[in-house]
This record gives C-alpha cells, sequence and structure tokens, in this order.
C-alpha cells in the first residue's frame, strides 16, 4: 500500500436494536392506514442529519431483551425478527442525533462506542 496515506479519524459508532415490524405510533388516519417503520424512518432521519454513514444489518437469528428466540427460516421473514442499524459518524454528531431523535429511538436499545479508526486515502502524485 505504497500509494497510500492513512489519516486518523475519532469516529463512533451507534448500534441501534430493535424488532424489524416497529412502527411509529400513528396519529392520523393516513398513518393508521399506512403506519411508517422506525429503522427507515432512523435511516431516513440519518441522512437528513448528515451522518457520515448507515447501514441496516438484516439478521438471521437473535432476540432483543425480553423476547423470545426467533429464527428467520422462510421467504417472509418473522414479525419479531430483531434488525441492527449502525451509524457511524463524529462522537458529538451521534449524541445530537440521540438528542434531537428520542420519539424514534424510544423502545430501541442503543450502544454507542467511540475509538480511533483510520481512514485508507490515494496518494496523489
Amino acid at each position: 500500500m505504497k500509494d497510500t496515506d492513512f489519516i486518523l479519524m475519532n469516529l463512533g459508532t451507534m448500534r441501534i436494536y430493535l424488532q424489524q415490524n416497529q412502527t411509529i405510533p400513528a396519529e392520523t388516519f393516513w398513518q393508521k392506514l399506512f403506519p411508517q417503520n422506525v429503522s427507515t424512518a432512523i435511516l431516513k432521519a440519518a441522512v437528513r442529519a448528515g451522518i457520515g454513514q448507515a447501514i441496516l444489518y438484516p439478521v438471521k437469528a437473535g432476540f432483543l431483551q425480553g423476547s423470545v428466540l426467533v429464527f428467520d427460516q422462510s421467504e417472509v421473514p418473522p414479525i419479531r425478527l430483531p434488525v441492527c442499524l449502525e451509524l457511524v459518524g463524529l462522537p458529538e454528531q451521534l449524541k445530537r442525533f440521540i438528542d434531537d431523535h428520542q420519539h424514534l429511538l424510544k423502545h430501541t436499545r442503543i450502544i454507542l462506542e467511540t475509538s480511533r479508526s483510520y481512514e485508507a486515502l490515494p496518494k496523489f502524485k
């Protein structure tokens, strides 16, 4: 990797665990008719907040605290199957995201980690 420079970045990772079928509480008739998925709403909010990276991980099996073990063994995933949504950005930005979007994060489990990470950048000649 002679043609690559590495820069040190202080990034944070926020993992949000929730059920796949978790929806935002409906307030209007249309919201009741077409409920919005919480993981989709968090992803859209992350884009608007300028979060550097967001990934929704599919899960084949697992459980959340207080629920039963669930396996995905069919074409249609079980409604109680957990998912993991990972956001990566500056630690201050992630903490602000939590403060600004508490209504979306209400019934989720969040793990926030900060660490030193390196990014490889190509050298320009």
